[in-house]
């Protein structure tokens, strides 16, 4: 091996071990604060998902598809697609409902604080709002930077007679899934796309 290889071999292998360190640094420090500050850096979201819905009074799952829309701080938009074309838009606590029919329907959120808390744990955690989502939920936080799982367990007791938890997946600042599990074990599977996927 001559002198230039092995100054190559060893430059290869430094660069190996800073960026081993690098990953190792990054795993271990990983915290909700951190994970927070990354998804509140994303002003503007407007991603396709698909939402499966497992009910234990059907035999097959429910499926649809649609496009999620988010403005930071408090703007959020849920759009069906046809057949359904049922949908929602959010705007500070006040709920407008679009049905299929062209009908509108508007609710103030403070008045059913079971839905607010549920559209809460969404909103916030697109924002990345930590204090928000404190009030209404316990967090457990597990994973890395590259591959992270947020459990969110309610506080409010009106919503923990009807939901046992919420379990969020990302990778990075990108949310993947959001999993909602009810008491009696039906379970809401939504899945964020990537440009990608679609």
């Amino acid at each position: 091996m001559t002198i230039g290889q092995r100054f190559l071999s060893r430059a290869v292998l430094l660069l190996g071990l800073l960026l081993t360190t690098q990953i190792q640094a990054e795993t271990s420090t990983w915290t909700l604060a951190q994970l927070m500050l990354q998804l509140s850096e994303i002003e503007h979201r407007e991603t396709r998902f698909t939402e499966t819905r497992e009910l234990s009074l059907l035999n097959h799952a429910l499926e649809s598809q649609g496009t999620l829309s988010f403005s930071a701080p408090n703007s959020l938009s849920k759009q069906f697609d046809p057949p359904h074309g049922l949908g929602y838009g959010i705007e500070g606590s006040r709920l407008t409902i679009r049905r299929s029919d062209g009908s509108m329907e508007t609710l103030l959120l403070d008045h059913s604080p079971q839905l607010l808390a549920y559209i809460a744990s969404l909103r916030a955690v697109l924002a990345g709002d930590l204090p928000a989502l404190s009030v209404y939920f316990e967090t457990r936080l597990k994973g890395s930077y590259n591959d992270w799982q947020l459990t969110l367990l309610p506080r409010e007791s009106t919503l923990s007679q009807q939901v046992s938890q919420i379990e969020v997946t990302g990778q990075h600042a990108d949310i993947r899934k959001f999993v909602v599990t009810e008491q009696g074990g039906d379970r809401i599977i939504t899945q964020l796309h990537t440009p990608r996927e679609n």
